[in-house]
């Protein structure tokens, strides 16, 4: 599927594609600015968080010129894969510390005590 294709079908479907790339991309952008205090940042993970929001803002720029054949990676402006494994560890340590302090308080067993006792 190729957006610069000879083959209409072809050219709707990256149209497609790349319409849900751009909703998918705005709500990245919108979790970002309601939940980043919510991260426990740090220079690292600021730093992946910024890359994602210029890898969109140059794609929304690019698809907002008109230009169908460029991607953000060919303006050197790659896709930051590492964000999403750094957003899993953080969310399963912040899930974690959470628990472990319901557990302190008496409100719940944490999963780490669940563990421990084997259920």
């Amino acid at each position: 599927m190729k957006r610069s294709s000879d083959n209409e079908i072809d050219r709707r479907l990256a149209e497609g594609v790349d319409s849900d790339v751009i909703k998918n991309h705005e709500e990245m952008l919108r979790i970002i600015q309601e939940k980043i205090h919510l991260s426990g940042l740090d220079t690292e993970f600021e730093g992946k968080l910024l890359a994602l929001v210029h890898h969109i803002t140059v794609y929304r720029a690019i698809r907002g010129a008109g230009v169908r054949d460029v991607d953000p990676y060919h303006l050197g402006v790659p896709w930051p894969s590492e964000v999403f494994e750094m957003i899993k560890v953080r969310t399963e340590r912040l899930q974690k510390d959470y628990e472990d302090l319901l557990g302190q308080a008496g409100l719940t067993k944490s999963k780490s005590a669940l563990l421990q006792a084997g259920g």
